[in-house]
């Protein structure tokens, strides 16, 4: 039975390839069984195969849940069916996976750098489209600071002379009207600087790496090579959610329970990212222009790639982080193969990104570094003489790495994000006022707790 599972999931992941290949360059006409085959794993649907209410949802959500090319561009939280996935790193809407080959055997070779050169084109159109959504937003900000302006030129005008207080009420409406020009002010140099540099800069990047495949320099990267690559990506990734244990998803998709928290389609993923995000409303955002204050900082959001991979799994999995030419990419199993266990692995999902961002953004010197890492280091190097039991009660663990460790601080955080995170307040006031209390945006109307 061992040899002959074995052998069934080779043949399955065999016949996914071709299914991608055949099926991804005719994304837009593909008909909702193949779909099915490639976001679910599901091979048949006769009643004897796969109970009538799972064959009903597969082939439900097979045929009316897809994002079209401008929808996927244009998504708030990019959350991908692998079909999806597969025909966005086909038509280069998103960066492809990470290749370890490349990296580790092939480094400096044409292929190489051709894959670097396509990440930073796709990176740079990517973070253009989303400059240029950050400036309309800008420009609309400017109108209503404008507006608010001259209402109060036009209440300054009503002013009769001689009237009571005429003087004090002039004084204070000038006041605000100046406050307005400042900020105006700022909203047009922050929109030069995008238009001037940063757009400029991206712009001129993907244009040198077109130029670079179009002259023949680099080898470009044909389609079907492309979605092979990826398909080996998927099944790698499909593994690791299992625990390194894979499963024949045809007969996995028969064992799917329906509206329970071990299902995950997009509008579970979607809720369970919103109410994370809420909770951490700095995780998918990118300081343009860093300040201490909140609210003259400028921040663009920029979302990960949520990837919902058909694999029966135990845990969801951090694939990239942010940093460089990857806005970042998580992977989660399309089912749970038991309940109650999507909130927890979910906390540790964004706890994972969270710190593998960080390490990224930390350079070679991380304990010297302006990042969650070297607070969270920092914070474990001064709690190592104390006794076992004021750090584990403090929630240092010496006996884990420091990613495992992050995982806890991290939980504790959110368990109790909109009390103020008073969990970890109570547990450890160090990692609270070193890392909540500098890298983290509360969530709305919630106050940092202080000694």
């Amino acid at each position: 039975m061992e040899d002959l599972e074995r052998r069934l999931i080779q043949e399955y992941w065999r016949v996914y390839v071709e299914a991608a290949l055949h099926f991804i360059p005719r994304f837009d006409d593909m008909p909702w069984a193949a779909r099915a085959l490639l976001r679910h794993g599901a091979l048949g649907f006769s009643p004897w195969w796969l109970p009538g209410d799972v064959g009903a949802f597969v082939r439900e959500d097979s045929s009316r849940d897809v994002k079209s090319a401008a929808e996927r561009r244009q998504a708030g939280t990019k959350i991908f069916y692998a079909d999806e996935y597969l025909a966005a790193v086909m038509l280069r809407e998103c960066t492809p996976a990470l290749d370890e080959n490349l990296e580790l055997n092939e480094r400096n070779s044409p292929n190489w750098k051709a894959d670097k050169a396509l990440r930073r084109l796709i990176h740079s159109r990517n973070q253009s489209l989303a400059l240029t959504d950050l400036m309309g937003t800008l420009e609309g900000r400017v109108d209503g600071l404008q507006k608010e302006h001259d209402a109060l030129d036009q209440q300054l005008k009503k002013i009769l002379p001689g009237s009571r207080n005429e003087k004090q009420i002039s004084r204070d409406l000038r006041q605000r009207q100046q406050m307005f020009k400042v900020e105006i002010s700022k909203i047009r140099k922050l929109d030069e600087k995008i238009r001037g540099h940063m757009l400029a800069s991206m712009r001129e990047a993907a244009e040198e790496a077109e130029q670079r495949f179009r002259s023949g320099e680099l080898p470009n990267p044909e389609p079907d090579f492309l979605i092979r690559r990826e398909c080996e990506a998927l099944r790698k990734i499909a593994r690791l959610l299992a625990n390194l244990k894979e499963r024949f998803m045809p007969l996995a998709v028969r064992d799917y329970k329906l509206n329970t928290d071990a299902m995950n389609d997009r509008l579970s993923v979607s809720a369970e990212a919103s109410g994370l995000e809420r909770r951490d409303p700095a995780v998918f955002l990118e300081t343009l222009v860093p300040s201490k204050k909140k609210k003259d900082r400028v921040d663009l959001r920029v979302s990960p790639t949520l990837v919902i991979i058909p694999a029966a799994g135990l845990l969801c999995y951090s694939w990239n982080p942010r940093g460089g030419h990857e806005n970042g990419r998580l992977a989660i199993p399309s089912c749970f193969i038991r309940q109650r266990l999507r909130e927890r692995q979910f906390t540790y999902l964004f706890a994972d990104f969270r710190w593998d961002t960080s390490k990224a953004a930390a350079g070679m010197d991380v304990m010297t570094s302006d990042t969650i890492v070297a607070a969270f280091m920092s914070v474990r190097w001064d709690w190592r003489k104390r006794s076992r039991e004021a750090r584990e009660k403090g929630l240092i663990f010496n006996d884990q790495n420091d990613r495992t460790n992050w995982r806890r601080v991290y939980e504790a955080y959110i368990q109790s994000a909109l009390e103020s995170g008073k969990k970890l307040y109570n547990r450890n006031y160090d990692f609270y006022e070193r890392i909540v209390g500098k890298y983290f945006d509360l969530p709305e109307g919630v106050q940092l707790l202080k000694k």
